[in-house]
């Protein structure tokens, strides 16, 4: 039996997650229920050709009730979303994550972490980066001369949310609730 690395272990712990896949830890494809594996390549089939989609990670929660955290990748940007399933038919679905390829001499730069905290419980935290308006043209970007040379200013909103046991997703206001 191979050891688990620190990581490892605390990805387990923190959300009790029963399969990875297409993730560091290499877990096969092959443990992705026959009808999530279907929702996955019907998600792929509507794509623009240049679109991937792939399931990062499920969970099942109840007998009935599954999470599942698919990837939209398109080169440039990609996308997390958690989906909730109820008897395999799709109850709620949030974006959760999201990171784009920045061009450096733009102003502003948005993207979105998560973190599972349980089975029922996401952190998800809204990040802006931005320069000061004094060294921005009118049309958005970074004046010339200051390119080289300028400090951002980072803004993050903290945002909690649940999986509710019929599935929904709610908001929350803390991570204890």
């Amino acid at each position: 039996m191979t050891e688990l690395k620190d990581e490892e272990k605390e990805t387990q712990n923190e959300s009790n997650t029963l399969d990875l896949i297409e993730t560091k830890k290499n877990v096969p494809i092959s443990r992705l229920p026959d009808w999530l594996s279907e929702k996955n390549i019907e998600l792929k089939e509507d794509l623009h050709p240049s679109q991937n989609s792939s399931i990062e990670q499920y969970e099942k929660l109840n007998d009935s009730l599954y999470s599942c955290i698919f990837i939209l990748n398109d080169g440039t940007c990609s996308e997390h979303s958690l989906v909730t399933y109820l008897n395999r038919n799709e109850i709620d679905n949030l974006d959760i994550g999201k990171a784009c390829d920045h061009d450096q001499s733009f102003s502003r730069n948005e993207w979105k972490e998560y973190k599972m905290l349980n089975s029922n419980l996401i952190k998800i935290t809204d990040f802006t980066e931005f320069v000061h308006d004094s060294i921005v043209s009118s049309d958005g970007w970074i004046m010339d001369k200051f390119r080289d040379d300028y400090e951002t200013m980072l803004d993050s909103v903290i945002k909690y949310y649940k999986i509710e046991s019929d599935g929904k997703i709610t908001g929350a206001n803390n991570a204890y609730n």
